[in-house]
């Protein structure tokens, strides 16, 4: 995935926020870029959170070798990828299609990989929630039979 030069993140500009769920403790790096992150209340079912992006034309991917990610559907936007890796950080497991492992099947699936500029703040965050942070997991299908379309 190519990168930008670094500069600094400006932060999100909040549309719409709840005061519902429980507010999860963002250190204060990741709370000045995204604002309050709120989850529900832990209940007897998982939850499951989707992020991706799109064209306005609902174009998920170029499908194009070697553009084949969300980057250049995103314009390679840092703030993207910060919000990826926040929910990352977040998440106890990181799902992804046939189609992007395929597609780039080196890829280190974590929030660390996603953003490291933000890696501790990502760590920090991970910590405080009691969450197993693991920066070296990747997903390896080298000797699996998987089916990509």
């Amino acid at each position: 995935m190519p990168r930008r030069a670094s500069t600094p993140l400006a932060p999100l500009q909040k549309l719409f926020e709840t005061k519902r769920g429980k507010r999860l403790p963002l250190p204060p790096n990741l709370a000045r870029l995204y604002g309050s992150l709120r989850m529900p209340q832990p209940r007897t079912h998982p939850y499951v959170l989707s992020n991706f992006v799109t064209t306005m034309d609902g174009v998920v991917s170029l499908n194009v070798k070697g553009h084949a990610s969300g980057g250049d559907i995103s314009g390679f936007s840092a703030q993207d990828r910060m919000v990826m890796g926040l929910l990352r950080a977040i998440a106890d497991v990181v799902i992804i299609g046939a189609g992007t492992l395929g597609a780039d099947r080196q890829h280190v699936w974590t929030a660390r990989a996603i953003f490291p500029e933000l890696a501790d703040d990502y760590r920090r965050l991970s910590k405080a929630l009691g969450d197993f942070y693991d920066s070296s997991y990747r997903a390896d299908w080298s000797d699996q039979d998987v089916p990509l379309g």
